[in-house]
Order: C-alpha cells, then sequence, then structure tokens
C-alpha cells in the first residue's frame, strides 16, 4: 500500500518539470540522430528515359525522333544513409507518348525502382528535365528515273541495243528532309562476256546530291522496287567508206576540180550477216548533179537512204554534205601567158646565178 502511494506521488508531483524533460530528451534524441544521419540534397544525372506507348505515334504518313530528354536529372532529398547510396540504377524515368502535347513535350516521370522503392516516401524527388521533345516529319514519295551504269567492255566491233530497263522509274519513300537530297538511282550492270538477248538483274542504288550512297530500309527510307530488270541486243559495228559520183557536165568553159566530203567513212551496226562482205556505202551519181553549173556544187545526202537492209547508223553521222569545186576552164591565151612568164623568170633565175662568183 504505501509503495503504491510512493509510485503515485512521485508521478503527480511536479508532473510540468517531467513533462518539460520528456520533451526536451527527445529533442535531444531528434538532434543526436540528425547528426548521425543528416538530411542531404544529391543531383543524379544520366537516368536512361524509357519511351511508353510509342504505339501511340506510329503511322504511315509521318516519323518522329526524339530531339531531347532522352536522359532525365533529378534533385533527391532525403536522409543520408538512403539518399547517399542511390544510383542512376534506382531510377525509373519514363515519358508516356499518350501524353504528347501540341508542341511536340511529352512529360518525364521519375521514381525510384527495385529495391529501393521502400524509400518512395522517404525521399523527394525533383525532375529537372521535366519534358522529352520529339520531332515530326511528314512521309514523302517521288519517282526517281533508273540510269543504267555499264561496266566492263565489249568486244571493239560489238554495241549494244534495243535496251530496256523494268521499271523505268522506282518511287522512293522518305521523310520529306531527306527524300528531298536523293537524287539519282543507278542500276550497274557488268557486260563482260555478255550474250545476245541477254536480261540482266541489278540492285538499284540511290544517291544523294553529294554522290553518297543513300542506305534503303535505314531512316525510314524505302522504295516499291528492289531489283531492276535490263534487256538489251548485241549488233556487230563495222567502219566503211563513202563513195560517190556526179552526173551531168558543168557549163560550156567550166570543169571540175576536186570533191570533197563531210566526212568519208560511217560507223554502221548489224548483224554479222548485214555488215558481211560491205566495205562501203555507194551514193548515186544522180545525186550529185553538174550539169550546166558555174559554180561549186554542195549536195546534202541522207546517207540512211542507201544503207541495206538490217544495217542501221551506228556514229548518228547521217547526212554527209557533198562539196564539187567548179571552176573555169584555162583559155588559150591564158596558158601562152603564163608559159612565156614562167619561161623569163626562168631565164632572170640562171643570170642570176651565173653573176655570183
Amino acid at each position: 500500500m504505501k509503495f503504491k502511494q510512493l509510485v503515485q506521488k512521485w508521478i503527480i508531483n511536479n508532473w510540468q518539470y517531467k513533462l518539460l524533460a520528456l520533451v526536451f530528451a527527445f529533442i535531444l534524441w531528434l538532434v543526436i540522430v540528425n547528426i548521425q544521419d543528416p538530411e542531404i540534397t544529391r543531383t543524379i544525372y544520366g537516368i536512361p528515359v524509357v519511351s511508353e506507348n510509342v504505339e501511340a505515334l506510329e503511322g504511315d504518313d509521318y516519323v518522329w525522333s526524339i530531339a531531347s530528354g532522352e536522359t532525365a536529372t533529378v534533385v533527391v532529398t532525403g536522409k543520408k544513409s538512403i539518399v547517399g547510396g542511390l544510383t542512376v540504377n534506382d531510377f525509373y524515368a519514363y515519358a508516356n507518348y499518350e501524353e504528347l502535347s501540341l508542341t511536340h513535350a511529352i512529360p518525364i516521370k521519375v521514381q525510384l525502382t527495385g529495391s529501393k522503392t521502400v524509400y518512395a516516401n522517404d525521399v523527394s524527388i525533383r525532375v529537372q528535365t521535366t519534358s522529352m521533345i520529339l520531332t515530326l516529319e511528314d512521309i514523302s514519295s517521288k519517282l526517281i528515273p533508273v540510269e543504267v551504269v555499264y561496266v566492263g567492255d565489249l568486244p571493239e566491233d560489238k554495241s549494244m541495243d534495243s535496251v530496256t530497263v523494268d521499271p523505268k522509274e522506282i518511287e522512293v519513300r522518305a521523310p520529306s528532309s531527306t527524300l528531298d537530297t536523293i537524287t539519282r538511282i543507278e542500276a550497274v550492270i557488268n557486260t563482260d562476256d555478255v550474250a545476245n538477248g541477254v536480261t540482266l538483274r541489278a540492285t538499284p542504288v540511290l544517291y544523294d546530291y553529294t554522290g553518297s550512297v543513300v542506305s534503303i530500309g535505314v531512316d525510314d527510307i524505302s522504295t516499291n522496287c528492289s531489283e531492276v530488270l535490263v534487256s538489251f541486243e548485241i549488233s556487230s559495228i563495222k567502219t566503211v567508206e563513202l563513195r560517190a559520183g556526179t552526173s551531168g557536165t558543168p557549163a560550156e568553159g567550166y570543169e571540175v576540180g576536186n570533191i570533197s566530203y563531210s566526212f568519208d567513212s560511217v560507223v554502221l551496226k548489224g548483224s554479222e550477216e548485214a555488215l558481211e562482205g560491205l566495205d562501203y556505202i555507194r551514193i548515186p551519181n544522180s545525186r550529185v548533179s553538174l550539169a550546166g553549173a558555174k559554180e561549186d556544187v554542195v549536195v546534202k545526202v541522207d546517207i540512211t537512204e542507201y544503207l541495206p537492209e538490217g544495217v542501221e547508223i551506228f556514229d548518228n553521222n547521217i547526212n554527209v554534205v557533198i562539196t564539187v569545186r567548179i571552176r573555169e576552164k584555162p583559155t588559150e591565151t591564158t596558158t601562152a601567158e603564163t608559159t612565156s612568164e614562167t619561161v623569163a623568170a626562168d631565164a632572170a633565175a640562171q643570170e642570176t646565178t651565173s653573176a655570183q662568183p
């Protein structure tokens, strides 16, 4: 009984001081704890930002790329024992593409992950990289002609003819800025030891305005054709002379001087059988009429009119210009005067020679 009264007296008497002592003890405990494990703030850089719900932006008419915000920076505040041990791998940063704004910005959110999620309520995370910025660009297309490039050597007496390319044009699809730089498409064909009437296959190669190759299937670049077919025939070629005569006679007192051609040979193409034994092209005499001519006669002749069947012009020299010089005949007086002048000149030359010591 006395013990009970003693306890009650101890608790009741001076209770204000005892409560104050309890509060002071708690504060002292907090101070000691904070000294041993103080609150600190750290900045953590380079947290990879994961793109979520990317399918929300998938489409055939445009492409997107990340302009900024591929990594995030956060400022973390909390107990040293917690914050001091945090690394980049303890955070999960993400951008939900369904939250894309009209300015092409997506909010970046960051949270603790893995075993550190238990400290979610013990730390404060402030995201400094607040947004991921996207660049959206339209996909465009255009048709570009296929240029066939031949490598290798045909025999000197052979020519490639009747070339057909399938397709002649290829549709290229790419982001607009990339498409503007693509200027040509080449299909490379090796002509070494090719047979007649052959069809060769080639892979189209894209080039930009600098002459650099543009890779298909990279950076959203595609074509509607992955193969080009090139068909052609092989013909023989041969160089032959041009020969022409004349008809009629010049006017009285005139005669024919020399005959000249703008070119005197031409390159022909055709089958070996068609060219065999063909050594010259004969232009009929009737095409160059000198009847009554008092001045030079100039005639333009289309050679193709006189080619054998199955033979064509190869070097594009189709029209030859034939020029016949017409001059006056020397008269007997003129001839005599010329002879006298020549004799006198010879005599004077001999006298000069004799007078020399």
